[in-house]
């Protein structure tokens, strides 16, 4: 048998609320060649019933006890068999020709490892008029990632090749959340990533996720990671402390910063230029815009730092 050009992994625990939208979306695709794997990670809702009612020989279905989202993750790109991978969560909803328009991105761009779109939020009343519309450019978003998350996971197709240089979704219960950060970083590292400029994703937003009710954990987690890998820049890793201080600042953290502080800070940013332009030689420009946005928010913590109470 061959194998499909794309395996879906769709994590679910007690799911059953949404579901069986976030399933019918990714079987609606107008790309038809892919496996959809669901792994039931422990749930004690109805999440098993709505799968029963699913014939569709392309899912496949893991019921195992609750480990976690990121062992449930790895445990889904264990078994898959595609050379891309895409990721859904199991209450957003994929736009139909969502896969179709990233499996033409990696066919046409074999230096790319990681291609995300853009997403509509909804929340359990509806539709909203709020979108995440993160940077498309590598060269933007390897400066922007290196400070903050740029890609929706849901929203993610990546060639399962990377694997094999990053590793998988790290289960360091220190890592997750956010475990896809962790991952993007590790691919952004060596591989080209972009956004499609386009909504092929509708978001969920509810206030009782993880990613609202453990913001602040989320927040110092991601920012440690950010650390890290601007750690691994040549010209920067012996100055922890302003690499500390960049990422507050370009995060729009409450930071005390003093006019010389705020001189090393952009000079900081510089060597990040420096580093990224050596990396992406064809892309200054885009580079350039993510330049910007750090100056811009290092700029505005100093003014901030210094307004009077």
């Amino acid at each position: 048998m061959s194998s499909p050009k794309v395996s879906v992994i769709l994590p679910a625990f007690n799911a059953s609320a949404h579901l069986g939208k976030a399933i019918d979306s990714i079987l609606s695709q107008s790309f038809v060649d892919f496996e959809l794997i669901i792994i039931n990670d422990g749930s004690t809702d109805n999440t098993l019933e709505v799968l029963a009612k699913y014939g569709d020989p392309r899912i496949k279905v893991i019921t195992q006890e609750n480990l976690g989202l990121p062992r449930a993750l790895n445990q889904g790109l264990a078994i898959a068999r595609s050379p891309y991978i895409a990721r859904q969560d199991a209450d957003d909803i994929s736009l139909p020709t969502r896969l179709e328009k990233q499996v033409q991105f990696l066919d046409q761009n074999p230096e790319y490892g990681l291609i995300g779109t853009w997403t509509q939020i909804i929340t359990p009343s509806g539709l909203t008029d709020r979108q995440h519309l993160h940077p498309t450019s590598n060269g933007q978003i390897q400066v922007q990632l290196l400070i903050n998350n740029q890609f929706v996971h849901s929203s993610v197709m990546f060639r399962a090749s990377c694997l094999k240089t990053t590793g998988q979704y790290s289960e360091d219960p220190e890592h997750f959340p956010p475990e896809d950060y962790d991952l993007w970083l590790k691919i952004a590292k060596h591989f080209m990533v972009a956004n499609l400029p386009e909504v092929l994703l509708q978001y969920l937003e509810e206030p009782n996720s993880i990613s609202r009710t453990k913001l602040e954990l989320i927040n110092t987690r991601a920012a440690l990671m950010s650390e890290q890998a601007i750690g691994y820049i040549p010209s920067l890793h012996a100055n922890p402390n302003l690499i500390k201080l960049l990422v507050q600042a370009s995060n729009g953290r409450v930071c005390q910063i003093g006019f010389m502080q705020f001189i090393r800070l952009q000079n900081a940013i510089s060597k990040i230029q420096f580093y990224m332009k050596n990396r992406f030689p064809s892309e200054e420009n885009n580079i350039a815009k993510g330049i910007a946005f750090l100056r811009k928010q290092a700029t505005k913590a100093f003014i901030k730092a210094h307004l009077p109470d």
